[in-house]
């Protein structure tokens, strides 16, 4: 039975939280000790070492994911990445921004990755990350180019 939308949601809003990339490893490790040996602890310790572990710890491999590199990590580094964006003037910038955005987008998804009915394949994510990153890349210069030779779009422009 698919869960409900509500439950769905709270969970990829805890998962965004960014306050677990604040979490070390050692105490990562710490909660995963406890969510093995619950009995030693208590329902809330179990409730948020289960938290720390679920946003800290890689599912299959079960050791601590880079704290930069977690899920969580994915509303700061893309509201600075968009704010950036949003103010640099030069394609170059613009370019930068990009490059940026989908190498940290390429390094949690490999740090995350936990399919293991299927092996990552280094060749296909290699290529996949090419292709986004030259699409992301002619598309943020595309737009600054647009932005900056069509005097109607000037007034969108933040710059």
């Amino acid at each position: 039975m698919e869960e409900p939308f509500g439950v769905r949601l709270r969970r990829l809003l805890r998962r965004w939280n960014p306050l677990p990339m604040l979490v070390s490893d050692a105490k990562a490790r710490a909660a995963l000790s406890i969510v093995d040996n619950q009995r030693a602890a208590t329902s809330k310790e179990v409730a948020n070492a289960k938290s720390v572990v679920d946003a800290c710890i890689h599912p299959v491999l079960r050791e601590p994911v880079p704290s930069i590199f977690r899920w969580c990590s994915f509303v700061p580094v893309t509201a600075v990445t968009a704010l950036g964006l949003a103010t640099t003037s030069s394609p170059s910038g613009a370019f930068l921004f990009h490059c940026f955005y989908q190498s940290h987008s390429a390094a949690v998804r490999y740090c995350n990755y936990a399919d293991t009915g299927r092996p990552l394949d280094r060749d296909r994510m290699l290529q996949a990350y090419a292709a986004s990153s030259a699409a992301a890349c002619a598309i943020g210069a595309g737009g600054l180019l647009l932005l900056r030779h069509v005097s109607r779009l000037r007034s969108v422009a933040m710059v």
